[in-house]
């Protein structure tokens, strides 16, 4: 199995390798480009990673997209329209709403054990909290760190407790049944 991927940013490769050795840790990964921030400018970029990705020949390509202030199935429609029809089956789209630090923290008493920093809930916007408790800088995104609780994350809590979380695992599921393979955890 081959997984391509494009993501915005450090935290979301890491959470995508992080899936990817917990629930299919024999996959080969194939990193695409990082997202830009502007409409035409992402529609371009997932047309042009998709069809480098086919090329490296990537069973999957995981689009992961931050909803920011949309809801997450909004956010991942307007995805599925910027495909090209020929990709669109090999596609799997994930929007973490608001972003990719609120599937960190879907499991706050996890989360607490694993870096030391509690919070009593979710918070609106978790990267400040996560950048804080992972010590994420500038100059070190922490993405090892990242990948190893994700890869001993409690899956089916993030997915009971995250809508964002609970279509892109559905999405996953629903693939890996095209593919013919099962999805560990």
């Amino acid at each position: 199995m081959r997984i391509g991927y494009l993501v915005e940013g450090a935290t979301d490769a890491a959470v995508v390798r992080g899936l990817r050795d917990q629930l299919c840790p024999r996959a080969d990964l194939l990193q695409g480009s990082f997202r830009g921030s502007s409409g035409a400018r992402r529609k371009a970029e997932l047309r042009r990673t998709c069809v480098v990705l086919a090329a490296m020949g990537a069973d999957v390509i995981v689009d992961l997209n931050d909803a920011n202030e949309l809801a997450w199935h909004q956010r991942r429609d307007q995805e599925r329209q910027c495909a090209s029809p020929e990709h669109l089956p090999l596609l799997v789209f994930g929007a973490p709403e608001p972003n990719i630090e609120s599937w960190l923290v879907a499991d706050v008493a996890a989360f607490a054990g694993h870096t030391g920093v509690r919070c009593a809930h979710r918070p609106p916007d978790a990267k400040p909290l996560v950048e804080r408790a992972f010590q994420v800088t500038g100059t070190n995104r922490r993405t090892a760190e990242i990948t190893a609780f994700v890869a001993h994350a409690n899956l089916q809590l993030w997915e009971s407790s995250d809508n964002s979380f609970r279509g892109f695992i559905r999405e996953c599921r629903d693939m890996a049944h095209r593919l013919g393979c099962t999805l560990g955890a």
